[in-house]
């Protein structure tokens, strides 16, 4: 059950209150039994830094131990501790991380807002609430309506060789590229949104199951489209399991057979190894990287 971002705003009030005065009484126990920090914690300013300071302090803590066991920091040292390979010196059942340019498979993708052609997307679609802030005044905030991801099949060319990415069950990361927010709407001269800035709209909440709701000159104009995809001659980077397969047995490769490329390497999730795909800047080799590889190799 995913948790939305009102809720955690509340959640992480309550919780920052309660560390507060769980700091504070612990602070006052200790002051009794420290003469050091008792003369410490007699000054009324010396009290406000420490508690204020643990307050910031401890949960950017818990964050970062977070991300380096469980999140952005583990995958990226998952990719980084795998050498990067190239696609034609993989073996049968090796984990291998690779990259290289993506090229579409069969019919591609459509992303809602854009309307680009990709091999994968992730969508965002927010609308603004009110909510209440620590000092009990109304604020406004984009709250997630619907988030969608969607992929299929595709290759990846790496120099003169091909592989084969099967997401079906894999972990597909795309970054947002495409942000449409107020500071973007198209208006005409009057402040109301255009027949184009409705149109766009209509048709991506449209195609994500969502019916536009409709007012006076426009439509739920406090809207926010996040959006990125996988798209052709797109850098992507893979890692997971793969295998060799004959072309002529798949027969969404027959054309490849046809242009006389028999054997191409296979990468899908597998009991042992979930198959990461991303664009994510954090997980790609940069210019130099890609220099200083294919000169090595």
């Amino acid at each position: 059950m995913k948790v939305n971002e009102t809720v955690r705003h509340y959640l992480g009030m309550l919780l920052g209150f309660g560390l507060f005065f769980l700091l504070a009484f612990g602070g006052w126990e200790l002051s009794e039994h420290s003469e050091w920090f008792g003369n410490l914690w007699a000054s009324e300013l010396n009290r406000w830094l420490l508690l204020l300071s643990c307050v910031v302090l401890i949960p950017m803590l818990l964050l970062k131990t977070y991300s380096f066991f469980w999140g952005r920091g583990k995958l990226i040292r998952t990719f980084k501790q795998k050498a990067r390979s190239r696609i034609s010196n993989c073996e049968d059942n090796d984990v291998v991380r690779i990259q290289g340019i993506l090229v579409s498979l069969a019919k591609p993708l459509v992303a809602p807002f854009t309307q680009r052609e990709c091999s994968a997307y992730t969508f965002r679609f927010s609308e603004k609430v009110q909510r209440v802030n620590a000092r009990s005044r109304t604020e406004e905030a984009w709250q997630t309506s619907k988030y969608v991801e969607n992929s299929k099949p595709f290759l990846i060319k790496c120099e003169d060789a091909l592989a084969l990415i099967r997401t079906d069950e894999a972990k597909v990361i795309v970054h947002f590229d495409r942000v449409h927010d107020e500071s973007t709407y198209m208006k005409d001269s009057g402040g109301f949104l255009t027949k184009e800035e409705n149109e766009s709209r209509a048709l991506a909440l449209r195609s994500i199951g969502i019916e536009p709701r409709r007012f006076v000159g426009a439509y739920a104009e406090d809207l926010k489209f996040e959006e990125g995809v996988l798209q052709p001659n797109e850098q992507v980077t893979a890692l997971g399991q793969g295998r060799w397969i004959k072309t002529c047995d798949e027969h969404e490769l027959n054309h490849l057979h046809d242009e006389g490329i028999e054997n191409i390497f296979e990468m899908k999730t597998s009991e042992a190894q979930q198959l990461i795909v991303s664009d994510a800047k954090y997980l790609l080799d940069d210019v130099k990287a890609q220099y200083d590889f294919q000169n090595n190799n």
